[in-house]
């Protein structure tokens, strides 16, 4: 999953570049310094920094330069135009990539955006159409087909002729690459008891930690985007074999649906491995009642107004963590630094936020995933004051490090939320809302770097945290509760929560004073 959704950081990454003059290409005592400082112009970011202009060149006749200083003299009177031959790309980070190969940079550089972007549409049509697939097919079968769509398009990008094709290619990876993501966490969170949710639903987190570390030393040794993507088939291969011959259907889904046979069948190869009598699975199973939990769908829980409102705050939680997520870990480039580096530190932080996430989970799900985005919320925010690029760099990865935590303990929080008869439409239908903010991830990424002012994305990244923080505080808390199963159930767990007891509490006391005074 890491190396299809954050591969665009080494397969599309933009080094830092300047127009191609060919005359200057013969004399061979124009250094790339005294380049830069005669023939490029200047600009001003949005704080009124000097930088090098990447997109112009002064209009001169360059067929006359001998190399002569008074000759090669600058003048800040000459006409700027466009680049006219090309760029000149710094290989110290990327050698090839579709930003070079393509030019995608200055009036195309809107088709590394549109890239990253169409990605993440190809994610929420996945969250849209997987979901409501896997709950009436089968885990399963989803898990398998995602998975085999997969690594088919991660195969055909390496060939992509044009931009064009590989944005629309992109956009089909997205969508099973998320079906693939959904199906997988809802049956291996069905597939454990409650005492055992927190490290189901955190483990995940450390294969996706292993991914970006396997990305990473991929992308360090091998600089040529066509090889790289090939390369992450191989991996997308594995895991398809592996589910097919060792992972099981959700037994829980298969009761669920009257599915009683297959389900004990499923049951007794695991009470098997695990040396459990299947007798005291079955009366487990009789107890919660399995084949008597009626089907329900997410617009019944949207007809229940304390079950909407949850909904709709969960779904926030997940657009912002979304957002915020991808828009600093495919924009590490944009920081002060070595890329490499950020991008290692980015994956330990990230490391030791899931180990973080584990440890206070046990304690509250609610409070792990509101704490940490106000903490995020308030160091990003606080960039509009700093001026030192380092520290930039330092708050930016802290950002990563705190949302980390909440993306984290948001992926075992959502399907506690959500009644079994839903659960796999629900974290659909709030993972669907989450990729509107992958959707705007790399659009408000990009920004900083179109105005000249790369803090500008973390700023905005900061205010919505915090906002999105403080409205989780009023979700209820699910640690060591049973799964509800139905409609009513989940209604009845959500009436409950020590907050909308102290909430219809608060309503009672305001209507019997009101009768008082009538």
């Amino acid at each position: 999953m890491a190396l299809a959704l954050l591969g665009i950081t080494f397969v599309g990454g933009t080094p830092t570049h300047y127009c191609r003059i060919p005359e200057l290409q013969s004399l061979e005592n124009v250094s790339k310094s005294d380049h830069m400082r005669l023939f490029i112009p200047k600009t001003f970011n949005l704080v009124g920094e000097e930088q090098d202009d990447s997109c112009q060149i002064y209009q001169r006749n360059y067929e006359n330069l001998t190399g002569d200083p008074f000759v090669m003299s600058q003048n800040s009177t000459w006409k700027k135009i466009a680049c006219q031959n090309r760029w000149i790309y710094d290989e110290s980070i990327y050698v090839s990539t579709i930003t070079t190969e393509w030019d995608l940079v200055c009036d195309k550089k809107v088709w590394h955006t549109t890239a990253s972007t169409v990605f993440m549409v190809g994610v929420l049509v996945g969250s849209i159409v997987s979901g409501n697939l896997a709950d009436r097919f089968g885990r399963k079968p989803v898990l398998v087909a995602c998975h085999v769509g997969m690594l088919i398009f991660s195969i055909v990008l390496a060939f992509s002729p044009h931009i064009i094709f590989f944005v629309i290619v992109r956009f089909l990876l997205g969508v099973f690459c998320m079906g693939a993501m959904a199906s997988s966490f809802c049956l291996g969170m069905e597939m454990v008891g409650p005492s055992w949710r927190v490290f189901a639903g955190v483990v995940v987190e450390y294969f996706w930690i292993a991914g970006s570390l396997l990305l990473l030393l991929l992308g360090y040794f091998i600089r040529y985007w066509k090889t790289l993507q090939l390369l992450f088939a191989i991996p997308t291969a594995l895991t398809t074999l592996i589910y097919l011959k060792f992972i099981p259907e959700s037994p829980k889904w298969l009761f669920v649906t009257n599915k009683t046979e297959e389900g004990h069948k499923i049951l007794k190869k695991i009470a098997s491995s695990n040396g459990v009598q299947l007798y005291d699975i079955k009366i487990i199973v009789s107890k919660k009642g399995g084949n008597d939990v009626p089907s329900g769908t997410l617009w019944s829980v949207m007809k229940s107004p304390v079950l909407r409102r949850q909904t709709l705050n969960i779904t926030l939680c997940w657009t912002v963590n979304v957002m915020i997520y991808y828009g600093i870990t495919l924009n590490i480039s944009a920081l002060a630094g070595n890329f490499y580096t950020n991008f290692l530190i980015s994956i330990v932080l990230e490391l030791v936020a899931y180990l973080t996430c584990q440890f206070f989970l046990n304690y509250s799900r609610r409070l792990t995933v509101a704490i940490s985005m106000i903490a995020g919320g308030l160091a990003m925010a606080c960039i509009i004051a700093v001026e030192n690029e380092s520290l930039i760099t330092g708050i930016a990865l802290f950002g990563k490090f705190a949302i980390s935590i909440s993306f984290g303990a948001i992926w075992m929080y959502t399907p506690e939320l959500f009644p079994t008869c839903v659960r796999n439409a629900g974290i659909g239908f709030a993972s669907m809302f989450g990729r509107v903010g992958g959707i705007l991830a790399p659009i408000i990424g990009d920004l900083g770097s179109y105005v000249g002012y790369p803090s500008l994305s973390l700023i905005i990244f900061g205010v919505v945290c915090l906002v999105s923080g403080l409205l989780a505080l009023i979700l209820p808390e699910t640690r060591n509760k049973n799964l509800p199963e139905t409609i009513e159930d989940a209604e009845i767990f959500y009436k409950k929560s020590r907050f909308v007891k102290r909430k219809l509490c608060f309503q009672r006391r305001k209507m019997e004073r009101n009768s008082i005074v009538v």
